[in-house]
């Protein structure tokens, strides 16, 4: 379990924070809405992804199978790794929940972040499974995922952290991580919303921030969005996966080498995220 370390200014900033309505940045750098084609989801561990009729805004959803081995969900880079924090940036996935789930099906759904090195810096997970414990189909976050390969995340409602949302109404909800700039670090809510009504969350949870992400030192981008762990028959109905950003501006040195043979330069370099 990764170690908590809050800064007190940042922890402040998180208290004083109200309830919102589902995040949406200037820029959209990244849609999968399944209408032609899978739209860069990939298999992963003997899992399947595929589309299907019907889906939360289009004509077609995706449609996310597990494997038989751990961690054996589906993932889709969201265009490609980036390494540069180019500001605030969230994404938003329609997943279909059903409470007539059998006791002990579910799911784990994961974004993650990537390190200013390049590699991977930490996971932001979703676990939803009709829990075993309390016989209800059940919302949870956490920083892990139990990669069970066969089983869904169990004993949601006895886990620590923050309590389970219970699901007490089958349809399309909308899954959210917002990934901010704290006061410097990292910190990342993560947001169910009902489709009907997409201006309160029903479930809400804040991860960090933590004193080992710091921004940009430590903190880049995107790194994926995946199903972790998939334990449905039929697999997980799932649409308009959408990320979002901010671009804060990238500042610019005071002084700027001349070109060779005193050609000056013509425009100012931007930090782009990468394709």
């Amino acid at each position: 379990m990764f170690a908590r370390l809050f800064a007190a200014s940042a922890a402040a900033l998180l208290a004083a924070a109200p309830a919102h309505a589902l995040t949406s940045f200037a820029t959209t750098t990244y849609f999968a809405g399944f209408e032609t084609d899978l739209d860069g989801w990939q298999d992963f561990n003997g899992s399947g992804v595929s589309r299907t009729a019907g889906g939360y805004e289009g004509a077609w959803h995706g449609v996310a199978t597990g494997g038989a081995t751990s961690f054996n969900g589906p993932y889709s880079t969201m265009g490609g790794y980036s390494s540069v924090w180019t500001g605030d940036w969230a994404v938003q996935t329609a997943i279909y929940l059903d409470t007539a789930w059998t006791t002990g099906a579910g799911f784990e759904y994961s974004v993650a972040a990537t390190g200013a090195d390049g590699n991977h810096l930490r996971d932001f997970v979703f676990g939803v499974a009709k829990d075993a414990d309390a016989g209800k189909l059940l919302v949870n976050a956490s920083n892990n995922s139990t990669g069970n390969g066969a089983g869904a995340p169990t004993n949601l409602d006895g886990q620590t952290g923050p309590a389970s949302y219970e699901v007490a109404v089958a349809g399309w909800y909308v899954f959210e991580h917002v990934f901010r700039d704290v006061a410097g670090l990292l910190a990342v809510e993560m947001n169910v919303y009902a489709s009907g009504d997409l201006s309160t969350a029903v479930f809400t949870e804040t991860r960090g921030p933590n004193g080992a992400d710091q921004i940009p030192v430590a903190v880049g981008g995107n790194r994926y969005a995946w199903f972790a762990t998939v334990d449905l028959p039929g697999g997980v109905a799932f649409d308009s996966v959408r990320m979002t950003e901010s671009f804060s501006a990238v500042p610019v040195p005071a002084a700027l080498p001349l070109l060779a043979g005193g050609v000056g330069l013509l425009g100012l370099l931007r930090l782009r995220r990468r394709a």
